[in-house]
């Protein structure tokens, strides 16, 4: 029992550094575009490892109507690989919690339902993460999804702005509440871990 919850630990990290790598090759590719010339070896390797990865997120944002004046298709992957490696590991780490012995498991509705509470704290950190995004590149603010995202988002980051000083050019308010949330998804982990070591 232990050698399997130790291996699903180990499986655990394996995934979170092989989704942290391609986040890693996929922004380098995004910077190196902006700072090298485009006959670079770096460049050119990079962008052609990052290419195949990108090639259906950058369709997918065309047939949408964003403008294709910044590419956003290498960071929108790596958020969305964040956040696939933020709910593997947690869903990895949860079951080889179950799986050891030693530790002593309380079963009770509670754990399922700050289990839920911080899928849903990711899963709203992606849609602030995103909102930031649409708003550096000017996408049409009349398509139903973007006003659904903005009704959405719109309460914290109206409480975040009112936290900032008013004389700030740039607006950090996504940057607040990303903060705020991930605080908030820490109290939770650390009180459900707490729990499950009894």
């Amino acid at each position: 029992m232990i050698f399997a919850a130790n291996t699903l630990l180990w499986l655990a990290v394996l995934i979170r550094s092989i989704l942290w790598l391609l986040i890693l090759v996929v922004l380098a590719a995004a910077l190196l575009r902006w700072f090298l010339p485009g006959y670079h070896p770096a460049r050119l390797s990079l962008e052609s490892l990052s290419r195949p990865l990108l090639r259906p997120l950058r369709n997918g944002l065309g047939r949408l109507g964003l403008p294709r004046r910044i590419d956003l298709a290498p960071f929108l992957f790596a958020l969305l690989l964040w956040f696939a490696a933020a709910l593997a590991t947690r869903a990895i780490v949860s079951m080889a919690l179950a799986i050891k012995p030693f530790v002593l498991v309380r079963p009770g509705p509670w754990l399922t339902i700050i289990q839920v509470l911080s899928y849903l704290i990711y899963a709203y950190m992606f849609l602030v993460l995103l909102r930031a995004l649409l708003s550096w590149t000017g996408a049409p603010r009349s398509a139903t999804w973007v006003i659904w995202l903005l009704r959405a988002t719109e309460p914290p980051l109206r409480w975040a702005r009112r936290l900032q000083p008013r004389r700030w050019v740039v607006d950090f308010s996504p940057l607040i509440v990303l903060l705020a949330l991930s605080f908030v998804d820490q109290v939770l982990l650390r009180s459900w871990l707490e729990s499950v070591a009894g």
